[in-house]
């Protein structure tokens, strides 16, 4: 009977001695962002946040704009900065247009939802999914709340810049939430 009650017993705690763990926000860890423009792959992962303005990153602000950076304009390891701005539902599949991304030369960083790539100043040198015949599939597949959450996703589609030249752009990113 007693090697009856200790199975008995064995079974139950092991039975419930599963998985416990519940999700948590992982609020540490490495960040990267990769994308491929003009047949160019540029890529970056390292620790958050970054102590200055120069260096790389990859981060999302409390406007939910995303942006993938690596050094400044001038500096030997400049990436084209690439910036886009999301809407507030979190994780799902958006599409950007140029009615949903309208640029200007008054306005080169719209804040509703867009994508541009290049030096901050509105040049043949910026694409930008408010021109021409834009279309960029941005998804986002994780949204954590709070600072340090990680916002990962991904992008791929075809963008323009103010002259009119077309290119394409994919990439992936895990962000770091500002706020």
């Amino acid at each position: 009977m007693r090697t009856l009650l200790f199975l008995f017993s064995l079974a139950v705690l092991t039975s419930c001695n599963k998985d416990k763990t519940t999700p948590t926000t992982n609020n540490s860890g490495t960040y990267s962002f990769e994308y491929t423009f003009k047949g160019q792959k540029y890529s970056w992962s390292g620790a958050m946040p970054v102590s200055s303005n120069i260096g790389a990153y990859a981060t999302i602000s409390t406007d939910l704009k995303i942006v993938l950076n690596r050094d400044i304009p001038t500096g030997s390891n400049y990436y084209p900065i690439m910036s886009f701005s999301i809407p507030n539902t979190g994780i799902g599949q958006f599409e950007v247009n140029p009615t949903s991304a309208k640029i200007t030369p008054q306005n080169p960083n719209p804040t509703v939802c867009g994508v541009t790539l290049g030096i901050p100043n509105p040049s043949s040198d910026t694409y930008s999914s408010g021109l021409g015949s834009s279309k960029v599939n941005i998804s986002i597949t994780e949204f954590q709340q709070g600072r340090g959450g990680h916002v990962k996703g991904s992008f791929s589609g075809t963008i323009y810049n103010l002259n009119g030249s077309a290119e394409t752009i994919s990439g992936s990113f895990d962000a770091y939430r500002i706020n």
